[in-house]
């Protein structure tokens, strides 16, 4: 397994270059070599107050077909934080191999072949760039995909955004799904302005 380790504005040392290796190489026993594209872990300190400074631990991993699970987690202790984004990343590969499970056996009735069924799984390909405006802090550009909302709503758990962005298959309009409160998720879509 190809696994990245960067430390944003942090060195990362080889005690625990060696510990994330050792965690993340978990991972395998999910998915076979040619599943895996890449894991990236990036480590970085975050100050909320003078006194306490959290470790942020940001685990993504790239799997072919085009799908990113990604897991973040801060602690005051970096094991903790690294344990807890490899426990979050198993709960979405869990959860993303059942609904994959689910699709397949739906689909095997109507005589869709194997990569039918996973090519709707595609992540985006994200590029990041630093504007000079102060407002904008981050800007990513991504290609729109087409899908139904609760495909949506899927991509946007599995990546933990509270938001995504896509285009939806029923009405063909550029749409996004969000995050509600108690559970639940919202669709917006444009219309005409009069």
């Amino acid at each position: 397994m190809n696994i990245i380790i960067k430390g944003k504005q942090v060195e990362v040392s080889s005690l625990i270059n060696e510990y994330v290796t050792k965690r993340i190489s978990k991972l395998e026993t999910f998915f076979s070599e040619k599943d895996v594209k890449k894991v990236e872990v990036i480590i970085s300190r975050e100050s909320y107050k003078v006194k306490d400074l959290m470790w942020k631990v940001q685990a993504t991993v790239y799997l072919f077909g085009k799908t990113v699970l990604r897991a973040e987690q801060k602690q005051q202790n970096i094991n903790a934080a690294i344990d807890e984004a490899v426990e979050k990343l198993e709960k979405q590969i869990d959860r993303y191999k059942n609904k994959l499970r689910g699709k397949v056996k739906r689909d095997a009735g109507k005589g869709a072949r194997m990569n039918e069924i996973t090519s709707g799984y595609e992540d985006f390909a994200f590029f990041e760039t630093n504007l000079a405006n102060e407002v904008i802090e981050k800007r990513k550009e991504f290609e729109l995909e087409l899908m139904f909302p609760d495909e949506a709503v899927e991509r946007m758990t599995l990546l933990q955004h509270k938001f995504f962005l896509f285009t939806n298959k029923e009405s063909g309009k550029f749409a996004v799904v969000y995050e509600r409160e108690a559970g639940k998720y919202g669709l917006l879509e444009p219309v005409p302005s009069k």
